[in-house]
This record gives C-alpha cells, sequence and structure tokens, in this order.
C-alpha cells in the first residue's frame, strides 16, 4: 500500500514537471523518463522538451533513425535506450 502511494506521487510529480516545462504553448512536446541498468546506472527522473521550431529537425532525425533500425523490437529499442544512456551520462 505504501509503496503504491509512492508510486502515485512520483507519477504526480513527472506530470507536474512536464506541464511546468512545457509552459502555455502546447504545440511542444515533452518526454519524462528516468532509467535504470543492469550495470547501475541509474538516470533520475528527468524531462526534455521539443520545442514548435525544432520539430521538423527532429521528424527527419527519427525518420533516418528509423530507416537503420533493425525491425527486431527487442534489438531497436535497446540499442536506442543504450544511445540516450550514453548521451544522459556525459
Amino acid at each position: 500500500m505504501a509503496d503504491d502511494l509512492v508510486y502515485l506521487f512520483r507519477e504526480c510529480e513527472k506530470y507536474s514537471d512536464i506541464s511546468q516545462k512545457i509552459g502555455d504553448s502546447e504545440k511542444n512536446e515533452a518526454y519524462s523518463f528516468d532509467m535504470v541498468t543492469n550495470r547501475g546506472t541509474n538516470v533520475r527522473t528527468q524531462t526534455y522538451v521539443l520545442p514548435e521550431k525544432d520539430k521538423s529537425k527532429a521528424d527527419d532525425l527519427e525518420q533516418k533513425i528509423n530507416e537503420i533500425l533493425s525491425g527486431d523490437n527487442n534489438i531497436d529499442v535497446c540499442t536506442l535506450l543504450a544511445i540516450l544512456n550514453k548521451k544522459l551520462n556525459k
């Protein structure tokens, strides 16, 4: 019961953080996540905002990445998470 309460509180914090970072512009996209690996990496909840002005650049990059992914969902997701993990720990 207490674990559920802590989990729900953390979820509320995530949504609150996203709302604050987006501000009044709902055209911006926001992503919030935390990551833990079996190698001891623990990235606390972080939120990133993609401003509307950068959306087309991000769409182009996404398309290029999708073209080179393997098609195996597990391999693709693990590879993308490994890249994120390296970017976040720089």
